[in-house]
C-alpha cells in the first residue's frame, strides 16, 4: 500500500504523544491446513450485498488489494487466549461463555450497539469501515463508543466487568468508499488504554504468510446481531452469541454464488465462511466482529483464536450456497502496521 494520505478518511482528536502499543500477530502453522446465526431465510430480504451492520445502506462489490510481508510481531500480555478449552468447541449457534472472546468489543453510537469489533492493541479496535457511513457520507466520532468486557449488553446486565471509551480517531481504509464494498476495514483509536483483564485481552492477528491457509477450516463468529434475517420476525440479541462456520474456498463461494443467480464479484481481498445448506451465518449488527479460526499456533496444545476477517456483508443471512463474505485482514496488514506507525508518531 502506498503511505496513507492523512486528508483520507481521518475524523479526529489529536492523539498526543502516547506511544500506542504494537500490533500482535503471529505466523500460522501451515502443516495442517489443506453474531449470530440465522434458523431461516426470508424470501423477502433483498437480493443485492447488504452490509451487516445496524445502519449501513446496500453497496456493490468492486476492485481488490494488494499487500506485503509482514514480520512476527510477539506480546507481552499474550494474545488470543479465551475462557474455556477445546471442550467447549462449537457445534451449532448457541451463547458464548462470559470471557470467551475477550477481544470482541460492541461498538456504540448514542449508546445504542450498531457493530461489534476486536481490540489489536490497548488503544486500537479493528472493524469494519461500513459501519461508520450514513449514506454517502462518515460519521464523526462524536457519538460513538466502544465498550470492552461486554457480554449482555441489557443495561441491567452485569457491567462489573465493561469498560467504556470515547473514540478520539476513525481511520478508514483510504481506498474504501461508501458507495462501494471492498476495502472494507477500519481502526479505531481510544484516547486512553484499556487496562488487561481476564475480560480485556488482544487478539491474534496473522501476518502475510497467512493469507491462504484457511480454507476448508473451521471458523467461529461471535456477536450481538440479529438472530433472523428479518427484522420484523428477529431480534438483536443483548448477549453474545457465536456459531462455527467453514471457511470456503474463493472459487468455490464465486461459483456457489453464480449457482444462485448472484453476480457480484468476490475478490481476493474476501473471505467467505458458512455452510453450504444455510443455516448459519452473521447478520445484521454483527458487522465488524471477528471470524476465528484455531490450531494455527505454534503450540498443539494451545487453543488461542486468531482472527483472520472481519465480519462485512452477503446477500441476506444464512441463505443455502450464499456464505457471508469477510474482510481478509492477512491482506490489509500492511496497512494496519503503517497505520497505527503513523498515529503513534503523531
Amino acid at each position: 500500500m502506498g503511505p496513507l494520505d492523512p486528508g483520507s478518511r481521518l475524523t479526529s482528536e489529536k492523539i498526543g504523544s502516547q506511544q500506542l502499543d504494537k500490533v500482535f500477530t503471529l505466523k500460522v502453522r501451515t502443516d495442517i491446513c489443506a453474531s449470530n446465526p440465522l434458523r431461516a431465510s426470508s424470501s423477502l430480504a433483498p437480493q443485492l450485498l447488504r452490509p451487516r451492520s445496524a445502519l449501513a445502506p446496500i453497496m456493490n462489490v468492486t476492485e481488490d488489494a494488494s499487500s506485503s510481508r509482514v514480520p512476527l510481531l510477539l506480546p507481552e500480555v499474550g494474545c488470543g487466549k479465551r475462557v474455556g478449552g477445546r471442550a467447549g468447541r462449537i457445534v451449532g449457534g448457541e451463547e458464548a461463555m462470559p470471557g470467551e472472546f475477550p477481544w470482541l468489543v460492541s461498538i456504540r453510537r448514542h449508546h445504542k450497539h450498531i457493530c461489534g469489533g476486536t481490540l489489536i492493541s490497548s488503544r486500537i479496535v479493528l472493524t469494519a469501515a461500513h459501519c461508520f457511513c450514513r449514506g454517502s457520507s462518515v460519521m464523526t466520532t462524536e457519538y460513538l463508543h466502544v465498550a470492552a468486557g461486554e457480554h449482555n449488553l441489557n443495561p441491567s446486565g452485569d457491567k462489573s466487568y465493561t469498560t467504556v471509551s470515547r473514540i478520539s480517531r476513525l481511520i478508514l481504509h483510504p481506498l474504501y468508499d461508501c458507495s462501494k464494498h471492498v476495502h472494507d476495514i477500519a481502526l479505531i483509536v481510544m484516547p486512553d488504554a484499556l487496562p488487561w483483564s481476564g475480560r480485556v485481552l488482544p487478539a491474534c492477528l496473522p501476518s502475510h504468510e497467512g493469507a491462504s491457509s484457511f480454507t476448508n477450516h473451521k471458523a467461529i463468529v461471535a456477536g450481538w446481531g440479529w438472530t433472523d434475517e428479518s427484522t420484523y420476525t428477529g431480534s438483536r440479541s443483548d448477549i453474545l452469541k457465536k456459531v462455527t462456520l467453514e471457511v470456503i474456498g474463493i472459487e468455490t463461494c464465486r461459483s456457489w454464488y453464480r449457482s444462485m443467480g448472484k453476480k457480484i464479484k468476490i475478490t481476493d481481498s474476501q473471505m467467505c465462511a458458512g455452510v453450504e445448506q444455510g443455516g448459519k451465518d452473521a447478520c445484521w449488527a454483527d458487522s465488524g466482529g471477528p471470524l476465528m479460526v484455531e490450531g494455527f499456533s505454534r503450540s498443539d496444545d494451545d487453543d488461542s483464536l486468531l482472527v483472520v476477517g472481519v465480519v462485512s456483508t452477503g446477500i441476506g443471512c444464512a441463505r443455502p450456497k450464499l456464505p457471508g463474505l469477510y474482510t481478509r485482514i492477512s491482506d490489509y496488514m500492511p496497512w494496519i502496521s503503517q497505520t497505527i506507525s503513523q498515529v503513534s508518531s503523531k
